[in-house]
This record gives structure tokens, C-alpha cells and sequence, in this order.
């Protein structure tokens, strides 16, 4: 698998890992992911600004600049630390971390970090992906895109999705990036097929 399938997987995947110990706690987060797009949807981004799925990047200089105090000639290669970017507590708040879907941010803070690049070399898939920015009132308007990811991981949910209790997730070995080569779950007869 892959290029942007393989993204898409991955990000369902990390987003499962986070919420199913959470509904196996908490009986309520079910029924509030099942009601409430918009939280699926914040699930989603912290996820990415979480577990990035790039976790560093590449850029050139195109001119002698300085960057936090240091001199960067034209031409010099400078690698990006997203996942650190992404845990800033300064922009997150202390718990910068911790999964939070709920975290309130400041105006203009991406939900899911650097994780997307910025400027001109912003993702062209985020949106279909991921959908647009969540408002900061949390209250999207009529025509709001969700982004495929968090649509599937609803109706995952709703199919009563759970961690087979008898294999455990395997984690890929061969990368920095928390990926899995193996994620097993059963779904719940029981899940609901509306």
C-alpha cells in the first residue's frame, strides 16, 4: 500500500488506537462519536498533530536567513521537527501531549500541528482527507466538509468496532513513525447498521 491510501489507513488506525480504550471506559464516548461529527472530527485532527504522519521535513534555504538565532545560508538544508512542533505547550497548553479532542486553541493554532506542511506546501489532500478547519466554537456551518477519515471512523464506530481481545496491535519496527503492520479488531454484532 501506497501514497495517500496509505496515510488514510494510517491515520484511521491511530485515531481507533486512541478512542477504542477510551469507549472500552467510558460507555458514553460511543454514542457521543456516533451523534457528534464535529468531536469526530477534532478526534481526528489531534490524532494527526499527535502521530504525525510525517514527522519531519526538508526544506532548502532559498536566502541566507537566521532561524531561532541561527545564521541558515541560502542552499542549506534544514529538517523540520514536526512532532516536536506539534507538542509545543506554548500553542497546545500543558497537556500538549495528551490526546484532547476537546483542547481549545487561539486563533489561527492548526488543530493538527505542522503535520499538513504549511503556506504553498500545504497538503492538497488535507481537506478531502481530513475536512476543513474546525470553527473555534466547535459549531460548523450547514455545508461543513468532514473529510472522508473522520466519516469512516464514525461509521466504524457505529458497526461496533473494538480490540480483538486476543491478538494485540503489532507496531512496524522499520519506521520512527508510529505505524502498524498489524491491527487487529471484531466488530460487534450487536453494532447498530443504520
Amino acid at each position: 500500500m501506497a501514497g495517500s491510501s496509505a496515510r488514510w489507513l494510517r491515520t484511521l488506525l491511530n485515531t481507533l488506537d486512541f478512542l477504542m480504550p477510551l469507549m472500552a471506559e467510558d460507555g458514553s464516548l460511543r454514542e457521543r462519536i456516533l451523534d457528534d461529527r464535529m468531536f469526530v472530527s477534532r478526534c481526528i485532527h489531534e490524532t494527526i498533530r499527535l502521530r504525525a504522519i510525517t514527522p519531519h521535513m526538508k526544506r532548502r534555504a532559498e536566502a541566507d536567513t537566521v532561524i531561532a538565532g541561527q545564521a541558515v545560508g541560502q542552499g542549506t538544508m534544514v529538517i523540520l521537527n514536526i512532532q516536536a512542533a506539534n507538542l509545543s505547550e506554548e500553542l497546545y497548553g500543558p497537556d500538549a501531549a495528551e490526546f484532547n479532542p476537546d483542547r481549545h486553541l487561539r486563533d489561527g493554532v492548526p488543530r493538527w500541528g505542522l503535520s499538513f506542511g504549511f503556506g504553498p506546501h500545504q497538503c492538497p489532500g488535507r481537506s478531502s482527507a481530513v475536512g476543513l478547519p474546525v470553527p473555534g466554537d466547535f459549531k460548523p456551518r450547514e455545508d461543513h466538509l468532514y473529510g472522508l477519515v473522520p466519516l469512516t471512523v464514525q461509521e466504524t464506530v457505529r458497526r461496533g468496532v473494538r480490540r480483538d481481545p486476543n491478538r494485540q496491535p503489532v507496531l512496524d519496527d522499520r519506521s520512527e513513525r508510529l505505524a502498524f503492520t498489524s491491527f487487529p479488531v471484531i466488530f460487534d454484532a450487536r453494532g447498530t447498521h443504520a
